[in-house]
């Protein structure tokens, strides 16, 4: 099967089942517990990947509470708000910008002002989705690419500490 093709077929498969597991997956994030949360986020993030403009009726029952993570989230953890972050480029990437667009500017406005060192775990969640926006959003991004680039273009610069051997 093309790459079309199989994502079509897993569209299909998962359609039926989309609203009783997001469902579920809501109620999972209201849990106490960071390791639910945790997986909740990964889960609707690739369920909305999979049924993209499916999602779209689901969107504002997780939103606001991916940007409150994203807001309010204490230190400890960071990574859940990094995972939270990926998650709602992927919800902004399935729904579209006409929809995204009225959170985007919060939500770039947090990862701006998020300083992860380029060895923290936590930066590849965020590195993950700042193309996503920017393909969501379109010309919208550009005033973004300030906060962008400077990690971009550091990372670019970055030796590799490879080696190859027979």
């Amino acid at each position: 099967l093309a790459g079309d093709e199989v994502s079509s077929s897993k569209k299909a498969v998962l359609t039926p089942y989309v609203e009783p597991v997001l469902g579920k997956l809501h109620q999972l994030m209201q849990s106490p517990r960071k390791i639910n949360i945790d997986c909740a986020i990964v889960a609707v993030a690739a369920i909305a990947s999979i049924v993209e403009g499916g999602f779209a009726p689901y969107y504002d029952m997780f939103m606001p509470f991916l940007k409150q993570i994203v807001a309010t989230a204490p230190p400890e953890l960071g990574l859940v708000r990094a995972k939270a972050i990926e998650c709602i480029s992927m919800l902004g990437l399935a729904v579209g910008k006409d929809k995204f667009a009225a959170d985007a500017h919060g939500v770039m406005e947090h990862m701006a002002a998020s300083q992860v060192a380029a060895d923290d775990p936590k930066a590849e969640y965020i590195t993950k989705a700042w193309p996503r926006i920017c393909q969501c959003l379109g010309q919208d991004f550009v005033p973004y690419l300030q906060y962008v680039m400077p990690g971009l273009l550091a990372s670019a610069g970055k030796q590799c500490d490879i080696t190859m051997t027979d």
